[in-house]
């Protein structure tokens, strides 16, 4: 097991809630927590059991490749598995009630350049989760549910999964895609009818019309300003935003996509990365790198507004369980909440973080190794 200091730390990627009280947590590390009074404390799922490939199949699938025998690299069979406590990173969680809900995310496979998805199953509020094994689909970055059995997912394609779009009908039990158009994977993506708007990996906003298998580029975008967040209001309006302060709505199921006039205040959300945006009552809330800063947006007025919080971190997620109650989570496993319609914001997990130190060296001989233990382990100091 992985100390109970780097659990802590462990960078947090999403946060859903169901009404203003219960809501879940995931993130790297394998760490899920839950609340049940709208993010003021939070419980943690201590240990996660999911089937991982073993050395033996590893290693067996490398002498197969090298001597030019077929293998069966779509993944492994259960009883070439063996059950093992891991800490993967989840990237999304989502529940259909307050029982109900799912957790996923993946891990890098050794030596086979490629990835293999876990997806985590509850049944009793996110109390107990299950893994759901002898999945073959590579790491996922989204999971969504309509129902307790249909469900939707996107993340990385695989040689079996061109899309990186798959569906289920029995509960993420298994998981299937009708679609063979091949992409390059999926950082989240939304749905409507048959068709899917989203961003790929390469930070562009995307649009997959399913019936015809036809892929289109919508939004260009260079590097430094990469899309990283999509929320869609209704099945024709939706907020897009990335990099610089980028902001694009759209007004047309995401066919086109025009910059949000932000008035005076664009001169300072241009200097914040926008990870994730939702919707609190009539405004829109929009986070990021730093995380001093939030943004908000009133869809009556068009007001925007700068609100500062109590932490440096970048924000990964923010979710809104009603107009009044929201919760924000990001880097170091800070969550922060408010209860007056994010006009203040509150810690509530990550107070008490140490500071971190990076040590950069031309040489591994030059790192000062004495210190680097003695911050790391004595003083419990995150270091790099």
């Amino acid at each position: 097991n992985l100390p109970e200091s780097w659990q802590a730390d462990a960078e947090l990627t999403d946060v859903f809630f169901l009404n203003r009280d219960k809501g879940w947590a995931v993130g790297a590390q394998g760490v899920i927590l839950r609340t049940n009074d709208g993010g003021i404390t939070w419980n943690e799922i201590s240990q996660l059991d999911v089937f991982v490939e073993d050395e033996n199949s590893l290693k067996e699938k490398i002498r197969n490749l090298q001597s030019g025998r077929s293998t069966n690299t779509s993944g492994m069979t259960h009883q070439a598995e063996r059950s093992l406590p891991i800490r993967c990173r989840f990237e999304s969680v989502h529940f259909v009630d307050a029982l109900n809900g799912w957790a996923a995310g993946g891990y890098r496979i050794p030596y086979m350049n490629r990835s293999r998805a876990v997806v985590m199953q509850t049944n009793d509020g996110g109390v107990t989760w299950k893994s759901v094994n002898g999945i073959i689909i590579p790491r996922l970055r989204k999971i969504h549910f309509m129902s307790r059995k249909r469900g939707w997912a996107v993340g990385e394609p695989g040689n079996l999964f061109t899309s990186g779009l798959y569906f289920t009908s029995d509960g993420g039990q298994s998981w299937s895609s009708d679609n063979n158009q091949r992409t390059s994977g999926w950082k989240t993506a939304a749905r409507f009818e048959n068709d899917q708007i989203g961003i790929d990996a390469f930070g562009r906003l995307t649009y997959l019309e399913q019936r015809r298998s036809k892929l289109a580029v919508l939004v260009n975008v260079e590097d430094e300003q990469q899309i990283s967040e999509l929320l869609m209001l209704d099945p024709k309006n939706g907020i897009a935003v990335g990099a610089k302060g980028t902001i694009l709505r759209t007004a047309n199921s995401g066919r086109s996509w025009q910059p949000l006039d932000l008035g005076n205040a664009a001169p300072v959300v241009s200097q914040i990365d926008f990870q994730t945006v939702a919707i609190g009552g009539n405004k829109l809330w929009f986070a990021g790198n730093p995380g001093s800063c939030l943004v908000s947006v009133d869809l009556t007025t068009g007001v925007t507004d700068v609100v500062r919080t109590p932490v440096q971190t970048r924000f990964n997620k923010i979710c809104f369980g009603d107009p009044l109650h929201g919760v924000a989570v990001g880097e170091f496993g800070v969550i922060v909440t408010t209860s007056d319609g994010g006009q203040s914001w509150t810690i509530r997990r990550g107070k008490n973080q140490s500071s971190a130190l990076m040590f950069v060296s031309e040489r591994s001989n030059q790192l000062p190794l004495a210190l680097l233990s003695r911050y790391s382990t004595e003083e419990n100091r995150i270091c790099s």
